[in-house]
């Protein structure tokens, strides 16, 4: 199954970008320490990178995601109409992820 997530079209600014790869250093560390780890973008935004005590947009986390995706580092599954998002285990196929690029 094939899903597309569509965020709105904005700006990537220097600050923005900052911020994404701020959003995916801190899912990668999270993940390393809590391999089977997983949850929606709502949820990543508001427990895991609470700790940062900075704010990011959830338009940046959900870059964040999607080019952790394009490197394989991450995979999105769908269950109960919620997509959600977990660490790719080694050896583990990542062309069966239910996930499909921003737009």
């Amino acid at each position: 199954m094939i899903i597309a997530i569509m965020t709105s079209v904005f700006k990537n600014d220097g600050n923005q970008r900052k911020k994404q790869k701020l959003a995916k250093n801190f899912i990668i560390k999270h993940l390393e320490k809590n391999a089977w780890a997983g949850d929606t973008l709502a949820g990543i935004t508001r427990y895991w990178l609470e700790q940062t005590r900075i704010e990011i947009a959830v338009e940046d986390v959900a870059c964040a995601l999607n080019e952790m995706i394009k490197e394989g580092r991450i995979k999105a599954h769908v269950s109960s109409g919620e997509t959600y998002y977990l660490k790719n285990q080694v050896g583990e196929d990542t062309s069966e992820s239910d996930s499909a690029d921003f737009k």
